[in-house]
C-alpha cells in the first residue's frame, strides 16, 4: 500500500467529524464535560457535578445514593492513543 492512498475520507466523514467538533465545543462552552468509557459509551456530565465527584467509587466519602446525573450520548468504537500508525510492512511505497 503507498502511503499517499491511504486516509482518504470522504466529503462526508469530514463534514460529520466538524459537526462532532463544533458540539463538543458548544457542550463545553454551556459547562458540560464528556467522558469515553473503556466500552465507548460516551457520557455527558455537567462541570458543576464533576467538582463535587467522589475520588473513589468505594471510599466512606462517596455517597452511593447519589451518583452523578448524566445524559447517555451514544456508543463509538474507541481506541486510546495520542498517534496511531501503521503495522511495520503494511506502507511498502512512499
Amino acid at each position: 500500500m503507498k502511503y499517499n492512498e491511504t486516509g482518504n475520507f470522504t466529503k462526508r466523514q469530514k463534514q460529520l467529524a466538524k459537526l462532532i467538533e463544533d458540539s463538543i465545543r458548544e457542550l463545553n462552552q454551556l459547562g458540560s464535560y464528556i467522558c469515553v468509557d473503556n466500552n465507548g459509551v460516551l457520557s455527558v456530565y455537567l462541570k458543576e457535578d464533576i467538582k463535587h465527584l467522589s475520588e473513589y467509587l468505594y471510599s466512606l466519602e462517596t455517597d452511593a445514593n447519589h451518583p452523578l446525573k448524566y445524559i447517555n450520548a451514544g456508543s463509538i468504537d474507541a481506541m486510546k492513543s495520542e498517534t496511531f500508525c501503521f503495522k511495520q510492512g503494511y506502507i511498502t511505497e512512499e
